[in-house]
């Protein structure tokens, strides 16, 4: 890997963990401080926390199609702009209608595969498994540093302050994306009913499910455990990260 292409995955990679640093700091206190908005319910709870995995998953695809025709950095900037405004209305509500609304905005901007194609576009082959690693290295350190930022920040300034925070991290994404040179597509993909017989081969359908039942355990985790945690007084709200990055 040359130095341009260490640089160009460094932004990448700083990108996609500013970004996933914001999402994941919601994870650890979500469920408690939203059961304090208005017609708040464990029902709405629960879309407010998954309704952005679905908005992303139906997104996915059109991004990826809309960037191989007009450019990844375009997309990149629409998706996080799209992202931002999601913190923003979900930022400005007591109730819990609009923090829904909010954050399948947020999950409207699906930007992951469009970075990652981006990626490949301006890695060669024989570097590109680097790449990919040490973007998964910052997605993982993104997901640590939250358990300890998001309960702080929530406690100091509730979930209201944490929303501003997530688009100020959007905001940065931005910018950094402005730096970003531009790449042609390496190749351009057709929709067609061919491709999609490919998306149901029973092979990737089995990684799908896995992926999916791993996320949902995940998410589920993190709507019952910080509830438990207030039930029960095991530890306080600015503390409970002591409790979640040991494990």
């Amino acid at each position: 890997m040359n130095s341009t292409e260490r640089l160009f995955t460094f932004k990448v990679s700083l990108i996609m963990g500013v970004r996933m640093l914001g999402l994941f700091m919601l994870f650890p206190v979500m469920s408690v401080y939203a059961s304090e908005y208005d017609n708040s319910s464990p029902l709405l709870i629960g879309l407010a926390i998954g309704i952005y995995g679905l908005t992303q998953a139906f997104f996915q695809i059109p991004f990826g199609y809309l960037s191989d025709r007009y450019g990844r950095k375009p997309l990149l900037i629409l998706g996080l702009c799209i992202f931002f405004i999601g913190s923003v209305v979900a930022a400005n509500t007591t109730n819990i209608i609009f923090i829904v609304i909010g954050r399948a905005l947020q999950g409207g901007g699906a930007i992951s595969a469009v970075l990652m194609a981006f990626l490949a576009d301006s890695v060669s082959e024989q570097s590109r498994v680097k790449a990919n690693a040490f973007v998964g290295f910052q997605i993982g350190l993104a997901f640590m540093l939250s358990l300890i930022i998001g309960p702080v920040i929530a406690s100091s300034a509730g979930l209201s302050g944490l929303f501003w925070v997530i688009g100020l991290l959007s905001i940065v994404a931005i910018l950094i994306v402005f730096t970003l040179p531009y790449a042609k597509p390496k190749k351009y993909y057709r929709l067609s009913i061919a491709a999609f017989r490919e998306v149901l081969n029973p092979k990737l359908l089995r990684l799908d499910f896995s992926v999916f039942s791993l996320h949902m355990i995940l998410s589920s985790g993190f709507i019952v455990m910080p509830l438990l945690i207030v039930e029960y007084n095991i530890i306080k709200m600015f503390d409970n990260w002591q409790l979640y990055l040991p494990a």
